[in-house]
């Protein structure tokens, strides 16, 4: 089909020729026919038939269109359509296909299709251009009755209005130095050179830190934009360092249940009712603090974004952008928003976001300011609460003074319902109120304040799940010269608590799970303890309950006491161990007898250095030293085996196994493939011990490990891994667990030095974590290949992560114990990262697997800590 009648016909569908004369009035002074001129001439001229079909571009996309003797519009219909060409780069033919599955597989041509429907029925041709949106937001082009493609390309962008609520034409405008052709639209010039030059479409899209998130093959054939308006919600990647989307979607369930974006979400209606885009930003509080700088209406983060930041505005009271810039001059301020410098680069560096002497006060001061807006609020939602527990309230000691500051605090309660009993009333309470199910009991010490709310979020998280037994909240600790100290907690911990008392006084108990208990209870420590060891439901409420003296410190009766509860803990739970004290008057506690087990150990000693020689020749400093010493001199009972299996493996998927250096082990030694995971797994099979200890081959000093504590904890029932203290040679610590939040795992002791400032022993008393290194890690033999070993799938920086999840889900808990110190001549800042934190977006296996877990950490309070850097704790510092 040749002929020019031929041609005419074919494209007679699309061609507009009342726009085409109105678009090049040349042709309308000359009196030509348009669909002629455009066969002649205007095809080649790069004139366009109709809005929707762009004869340049189209020429450009497909060079082959010269070869046919056809000009673009008629190569379209009759060649390129079917082979799934875009006829302007604002019409996507898949995109627009896999809308309208009718033509969906079909030979009908989606352009005509398009044309051919009701002008305010069509679907939107191109993921950016979101035409119901469009409609909704200009209701005059609704009333009109017009294509609001059309009317987009035609006169919105000139008028000011955007094309989908993340494509901001005036900003995007102000990033292009070079001209744009004439009646391009902003829109397109972003598709076709933008977004490649990493332009962002909004301020708060920002194209080169999202692509960092993305796989290249997840961008090989879609922009970032389109990327995250098509996949957002499933991934909840960040659009924008001062817009968490894992943050959001957690804090705002409603969001993700709806599957909705979560920035379209912010921009369209959250930030109209309060909805914050960051723990770091304050939407409602910056509004408050800078009413008379913002036009009524403007977005809060917005505003910021645009202007606030470089006016020196805080986003937060727990972040100021006079102070950090003033501290840190490595960056250029001009350019850089300084709170999107901490959260990407600053955070990870150990960087402070404010003066950490005022820090905590003014977390403390916004909070009181938050609540004292909300009191009717709350007395409504008691009223309306399913179930309104009763609270027993139990206050010890003899100063008299002392209870009248406890007591008046609970009169301030806007809770109401409790009742205030004495040590000798409530056994004889608890006999008579057995069948009373929302009885709840609280055990307090002369001197303790509650919150005025403390009740209040009690109750609530009774309501919320109704089966919880024991409820702890945060506190206040008020040191010996009267300072503040906030102690944010982690989720339920055993191993910590018997270490420390992190729990404290902080706490409410169901009468029916616990009033047996209080008969045999010498105390409150005790009786926590007893209560611990029933199976219940164990909650934590991340709100401050109560203001209490420092416990961290005690007199020898005091330690004494603790220590004879731990003791008789040991007892009820069969284990033959007793408690020591640390050093007094820390109230820090280990256990300090020796073990009893004689299970075979078996330790994997591997390497993930390249290998370039045999097997024979690997340099494993200190592998004689473990296979020429005893078991005593690991802290182990005599006739305890230890068995050592030295393998390597690259990265590269090499490995090798040393057989000459094993003892008792038949690992062959053959090479195979699978990369380091399958290495590992290899080695166990072959182990003989019931425990498996993996130890890394980063240099170390000549001490033996002592494995003793490793081996009292990996024996308890709900243990499934724990990993040590890595030290590096400057005498800082390298690694003391794993933190998972933010999308990265943090390890919160990364630097931090040994005689330095401990945050509620969080650095010398061994803790639950989600997870811990690969590097010193002993886990079960049985569980390990249970849960199928380590994943090979997975990325080998994330399989001991991948691990430690894995055996949660399967019941067990991860600790790391703070007295086995694995010490080596490696410089802090050179082992593994010089970061603290690690990120996991390159691994999509591993996201896609975890995704859920990954967004916060129950061992680390992450709607205050993470607010700050992950080593800090909330503890006053010096500003310097």
């Amino acid at each position: 089909m040749t002929e020019e009648s031929d041609i005419r016909t074919v494209i007679a569908g699309v061609f507009d020729e009342d726009w085409y004369l109105h678009t090049y009035p040349d042709v309308a002074d000359a009196g030509v026919d348009p669909i002629s001129h455009y066969l002649s001439s205007g095809a080649d001229e790069g004139r366009d038939p109709h809005p929707l079909f762009d004869t340049s571009w189209y020429a450009d996309q497909n060079p082959e269109v010269g070869q046919t003797g056809l000009n673009a519009l008629a190569h379209y219909l009759l060649v390129g359509a079917a082979g799934g060409k875009d006829p302007h780069p604002l019409f996507a033919t898949s995109w627009y296909s896999e809308q309208r599955p009718q033509i969906h597989g079909t030979s009908l041509n989606p352009l005509l299709d398009y044309i051919g429907a009701p002008a305010q029925s069509r679907v939107s041709p191109h993921p950016l251009f979101d035409s119901a949106w469009y409609l909704r937001n200009n209701p005059d082009v609704a009333e009109a009755g017009v294509d609001p493609l059309l009317h987009y390309i035609g006169n919105g962008e000139r008028e000011g209005r955007s094309p989908n609520p993340l494509f901001d034409p005036a900003w995007y405008l102000r990033q292009c130095s070079d001209e744009r052709p004439h009646g391009m639209t902003a829109l397109e010039h972003y598709l076709i050179k933008g977004a490649a030059r990493g332009l962002d479409p909004h301020p708060l899209f920002d194209t080169d830190y999202y692509a960092e998130q993305c796989t290249r093959s997840q961008l090989a054939s879609i922009n970032p934009l389109e990327h995250y308006l098509r996949f957002g919600v499933r991934d909840a990647f960040r659009p924008h360092p001062l817009f968490d989307s894992h943050w959001y979607l957690k804090k705002y369930p409603e969001v993700l249940d709806a599957n909705v974006n979560p920035l379209v979400h912010y921009l369209l209606e959250g930030a109209g009712y309060g909805t914050e885009p960051h723990c770091l930003f304050r939407g409602n509080w910056y509004l408050r603090n800078y009413e008379h700088n913002i036009p009524p209406g403007m977005n809060p983060l917005l505003h910021y974004v645009l202007f606030g930041a470089k006016n020196h505005r805080d986003p937060s009271p727990e972040f100021s952008g006079r102070f950090y810039t003033d501290r840190y001059r490595d960056a250029d301020w001009e350019r850089t928003n300084p709170l999107s410098h901490y959260i990407t680069i600053g955070r990870a560096q150990g960087r402070s976001p404010a003066p950490m002497s005022v820090l905590y006060r003014e977390i403390r001061r916004a909070a009181e300011e938050a609540f004292s807006g909300t009191g009717f609020e709350a007395l409504r939602h008691i009223s309306s609460m399913a179930i309104k527990p009763k609270f027993l309230v139990v206050t010890s000691g003899e100063d008299d003074c002392k209870h009248r500051i406890t007591t008046q605090s609970l009169l301030a309660q806007i809770y109401k319902n409790f009742i205030i009993l004495s040590v000798s009333d409530i056994l004889s309470f608890v006999e008579r109120s057995d069948e009373e199910c929302d009885v709840y009991l609280i055990w307090l010490e002369a001197g303790d304040v509650l919150k005025p709310a403390a009740l209040y979020h009690f109750a609530c998280a009774i309501n919320r799940v109704p089966t919880l037994d024991l409820i702890y909240g945060d506190e206040e600790i008020r040191s010996a010269d009267g300072d503040i100290i906030p102690f944010y907690k982690p989720a339920w911990s055993p191993d910590y608590l018997e270490s420390f008392n992190y729990i404290g006084r902080s706490i409410c108990y169901k009468l029916t799970f616990a009033g047996e208990l209080l008969a045999s209870a010498e105390d409150p420590f005790d009786f926590l303890l007893r209560v611990t060891e029933k199976l219940g439901h164990i909650g934590h409420v991340r709100e401050m309950i109560s203001t209490c003296p420092d416990r961290r410190h005690g007199s020898d009766t005091e330690v004494q006491a603790d220590l004879a509860s731990l003791n008789r803990r040991c007892r009820r739970l069969g284990r033959h161990a007793e408690f020591v004290a640390h050093a007094q008057p820390a109230r820090l506690y280990r256990l300090g007898s020796p073990i009893t087990t004689t299970a075979k150990i078996s330790i994997v000693l591997y390497s993930t250095r390249a290998i370039t020689s045999s097997a024979v020749d690997l340099p494993y400093p200190f592998l004689r030293q473990i296979t020429l010493r005893s078991s005593a001199e690991f802290g182990l009972p005599e006739g305890t085996t230890i068995e050592v299996i030295p393998i390597a493996a690259t990265l590269d998927d090499a490995v090798v196994s040393d057989p000459n250096a094993v003892r008792g082990s038949d690992l062959s030694g053959d090479v195979d493939t699978g990369g380091l995971a399958v290495a590992l797994n290899r080695a166990v099979e072959a182990a003989t011990g019931q425990y498996i200890l993996f130890l890394s081959d980063v240099p170390q000093r000549s001490e033996a490990i002592c494995l003793t504590h490793m081996v009292r904890h990996i024996i308890k029932p709900h243990i499934g891994a724990v990993g040590a203290k890595l030290m590096a040679a400057d005498g800082r610590t390298a690694q003391f667990g794993l933190v998972l939040f933010d999308g990265m795992k943090h390890r919160v002791h990364h630097g931090s030095r040994p005689d330095g400032e401990d945050y509620f022993y969080s650095h010398t008393a061994s803790r639950n974590f989600r997870a811990v290194e690969l590097d010193a890690l002993m886990t079960d033999k049985g569980l390990f290949q249970s849960v199928g070993g380590f994943d090979a799938t997975v990325d080998p920086s994330q399989m001991a992560v991948d691990y430690c999840l894995a055996i949660q889900a399967r019941g067990k808990m991860v600790v790391c114990d703070a007295d086995t110190l694995v010490e080596s001549e490696i410089d802090v800042d050179e082992y593994a990262s010089g970061f603290s934190a690690v990120g996991f977006d390159r691994d999509r296996v591993f996201v896609e697997k975890w995704s859920r877990q990954l967004i916060s950490d129950p061992y680390y309070n992450l709607e205050r800590l993470a607010i700050s850097p992950a080593a800090y704790d909330g503890r006053p510092q010096k500003d310097c």
